[in-house]
Parts: structure tokens; sequence; C-alpha cells
């Protein structure tokens, strides 16, 4: 594909081209879909060169798109605990094997990348705990006006349900998890969020600028120095 057509594709458009969920109508709300709303947000990042990471390969189409909207001189990463995910490498996407929450993954990631991410998305296990720990270990390594996306956020509210979704097999490998509980407790993520939103409502912090909030999705901005 041509740069000149390349530039006329909407995120969208990339995301039906590239067969990702996260156009379809399983993430759509108030006729806006994830990509739709990604793109005011990301649009003007399209023609730089940046380190793009998300948390979650499954079969790589997310990555694909992520691949064909960005410059090629990007690197979009993914991380992904399932060793099947490797696979999905290509030109310049590179694949991490490893849990979200592993110290020693996300140092093998910030080894390669030396200078931190300007986006991170998380679309990886849907386990508040893992959900919470990665955001601990990657939003310091965030960049200064750089976005934090957390996606799918109904399943923060689904307890043991959790589990049952887990077991028939919707998620390919999450049995790689080990000594994880796969129950959700939507509290654990409204103390995260009411403390960001405490913190810049009291200006009591020099991290967060703003944070965002749509359907099943929450954008977090890091203070641009």
């Amino acid at each position: 594909m041509s740069e000149t057509k390349r530039r006329l594709l909407t995120l969208q458009d990339l995301g039906y081209k590239h067969k990702t969920d996260k156009c379809d109508i399983n993430h759509t709300f108030a006729d806006n879909s994830y990509l739709q709303t990604y793109e005011g947000y990301l649009n003007h990042l399209r023609e730089k060169e940046i380190n793009f990471l998300e948390i979650g390969v499954r079969d790589g189409c997310s990555h694909r798109m992520w691949s064909d909207f960005f410059s090629k001189e990007s690197r979009i990463l993914g991380l992904d605990i399932d060793p099947r995910c490797k696979q999905f490498e290509e030109g310049n996407i590179e694949i991490f094997i490893g849990s979200q929450s592993d110290p020693d993954t996300i140092n093998k990631m910030l080894e390669a990348v030396h200078d931190g991410f300007d986006v991170i998305l998380d679309d990886g296990s849907h386990i508040n705990e893992l959900t919470l720990e990665s955001f601990d270990l990657l939003f310091p390594h965030l960049k200064p006006g750089g976005m934090y996306i957390i996606e799918d956020l109904a399943c923060s509210y689904l307890g043991k349900q959790l589990w049952n979704d887990i077991i028939v097999g919707a998620w390919p490998g999450m049995q790689y998890n080990q000594n994880v509980k796969f129950i959700n407790k939507r509290e654990d993520m409204d103390k995260f969020f009411l403390g960001l939103i405490k913190q810049i409502d009291l200006s009591q912090t020099h991290e967060y600028e703003w944070v965002h909030f749509y359907s099943k999705i929450a954008i977090i901005k890091k203070q641009a120095i």
C-alpha cells in the first residue's frame, strides 16, 4: 500500500482490514468503536517515530493494524504470556513473551526500547490484579505526555464468572498464569481510579494530567514536562 493511500485510511478502516475485534459491535458504544475513540487521541502521532506497546497479542491482528497506522519507523511492541504469539513478529512488530506483571519480562522490554513508550495499551489478561500490577510497573516508563489505555473494563465486574469465561477457552494462553486468582473485584479498580482522580483534583500529582473514561475504556495521560 502506498504511503498516500495509507494516510487516507482511518483507524476503523484498518481495523476492518486486519480483522481486529476492536471495531466490532461488542466494542462499540453510542455508535463509536474503540478505534474511532482512539483515533482522536492518536492521530497526531501517526507520522512520528514512536514506541507503541499493546499488552495482549492473541492472533496479532491489532498489532498489524497499529503497524499499518503508525509510521514504519515506529516500533510496535506486543507482550503476551502465550509463547505461540512470538510467531506474529514481522517488520516493525516485536513480541515479548511473559506475564504482564513480571518485572523481569518488563525489564527485557525496557532494555530493548531504552527511551520508554509513547503509548501503552492494556488488552491483556483483564484480571484486575494483573492490570494494576502492570500499570505500576509500566507507567513510570511512559514518556511525558504519553497515554496509558486500559481496555475492556466491563471484565472488571465479572467476579467469579471470570473463571468460567477462561475455562471455556475464550482467552487463549490464560493457563500460563501462575498463582493468580481468576476473580475480579470491581472495588479494586474503583479504588485505583478514584485515587488517580483525587490526586488530580487536589493537585497532589505531577504524574497525571487527566483521566478520560468511555464505555469499557480508560485513557490516562502522563503530564508533559
